[in-house]
């Protein structure tokens, strides 16, 4: 039977405790670094990207490379993995006499879109 005094019993289990909180700062801080890194690899830098258009109404779509889109303070940039072309498009593409051109220089249709938000 130990006659350890409960002062000595006190300091014991605080020693444990403190090695255990210890050990779970550490595993904190690999954590936070960890995920600092990860956000670091994630970081949207791509200044290019392909595009479904085209500059003239009335004809056949093309993949093109553009510049990617600017944020502005309300936005989302959105890696598109999948876009559908619905029928706004088809009209927004026929919307004048074939062979017109587009009035900003290049129509990329896609209202409809799914993908993965990279930038806010």
């Amino acid at each position: 039977v130990s006659h350890m005094s409960s002062h000595r019993r006190w300091l014991r289990y605080a020693a444990a405790a403190g090695i255990a909180l210890g050990a779970v700062e550490l595993l904190r801080r690999e954590w936070a670094k960890l995920r600092k890194e990860e956000e670091e690899d994630t970081k949207f830098t791509e200044s290019r990207m392909q595009a479904l258009a085209t500059t003239m109404h009335g004809t056949p779509l093309e993949i093109t490379e553009v510049d990617v889109p600017k944020c502005g303070d309300r936005d989302l940039l959105v890696r598109v993995m999948a876009s559908g072309v619905n029928p706004v498009d088809w009209k927004k593409l026929n919307s004048k006499r074939a062979g017109t051109p587009v009035a900003d220089g290049l129509l990329v249709p896609g209202w409809d879109g799914a993908g993965i938000v990279v930038k806010v």
